[in-house]
């Protein structure tokens, strides 16, 4: 299972990919330089993750029998790197909720973190901690900026987003 989750290098690339975009694209419309620092620390913690599935590799190589410690050291930085992505994830979209006003922003930033959720759903599903804790970080940001909002139709994004967080645990 641990190797499952050092797999499949190309989703994490294409993920962090369409993060930097969306994130600078933000960070440029807006000229909020919050966004701007979170999308670089994202850019680094991708950077940090594809290290590890490298070294996570090698060290398998090496090491063809199950060292349990080898396993769960990975285990451990893998879920510490998904959790830290997906937080300044989620912390990118309480910031553009709560501190700017651009809905092209607000719909960019949104549709890549459902679409990460998603992605962090079935890939992590091996390992439901990880899966539900980068689902809460992703989601729970979602939900708190729409609601300081305080417009309907962000009142109802708050709540269509509390259902879909519920719905992936």
């Amino acid at each position: 299972l641990v190797d499952d989750l050092h797999a499949p290098l190309i989703s994490l690339i294409a993920g962090a990919t369409t993060t930097v975009l969306v994130g600078s694209i933000a960070a440029w419309r807006t000229g909020n330089s919050w966004l701007a620092a979170l999308t670089v620390c994202t850019a680094l913690v991708t950077a940090a993750r594809v290290l590890i599935v490298a070294e996570y590799r090698r060290k398998r190589r090496a090491e063809p029998e199950n060292n349990v410690d080898l396993l769960r050291r990975f285990e451990r930085r893998y879920a510490i790197g998904a959790m830290v992505y997906a937080g300044l994830l989620g912390l990118t979209a309480l910031v553009a909720y709560a501190f700017t006003d651009d809905p092209v922003s607000f719909l960019l930033i949104t549709a890549n973190l459902v679409g990460y959720s998603a992605g962090a759903t079935g890939r992590n599903s091996c390992r439901p901690y990880i899966a539900i804790t980068q689902n809460v970080l992703l989601l729970v940001p979602i939900v708190i900026g729409t609601a300081l909002r305080l417009q309907p139709a962000y009142a109802v994004m708050s709540l269509i987003t509390v259902l879909y967080l519920i719905s992936s645990i």
